[in-house]
């Protein structure tokens, strides 16, 4: 079996590396599944930036909190918070048997952006400016 466009998050976060290749995987047979896994990964990937920059995150808080307040922080650029909305609400959207997939891909492609982006945000330093290193 080839390695997933995934594998090279594993060194990083293997869970995140997993939700990936689960993603990728299930996109051609369940674009509505793909897309819930997005959304996972989307939240491991906010908690893994956030907790490497030495911030809180409360086990109860959401997805749309930490989209909120780790831009606000400079933890994470506007623009790759703005990519990670879209992965949330294209997974809130998808109903069962009804996702397409060509959302699917869009989204796993942007995930895998995201991954990269993700990489770089946690190798830094707190004082450094992250969207000199994330132009989605």
């Amino acid at each position: 079996m080839p390695a997933s466009n995934f594998e090279f998050l594993k060194p990083h976060d293997l869970r995140m590396a997993e939700l990936g290749a689960d993603a990728k995987d299930l996109g051609v047979f369940s674009p509505d599944w793909a897309l819930i896994k997005l959304r996972q990964f989307a939240e491991l990937l906010l908690k893994t930036v956030a907790v490497r920059h030495g911030l809180y995150v409360e086990e109860r808080e959401t997805l749309d909190q930490m989209l909120l307040r780790l831009p606000c922080e400079r933890i994470i650029p506007k623009e790759a918070a703005d990519q990670l909305v879209a992965l949330r609400k294209a997974a809130n959207w998808s109903r069962p048997n009804d996702a397409p997939y060509a959302e699917a891909v869009s989204a796993t492609k942007l995930a895998w952006e995201l991954g990269v982006c993700s990489i770089a945000l946690t190798a830094m330093r707190p004082t450094s400016s992250p969207a000199r290193l994330c132009r989605l």
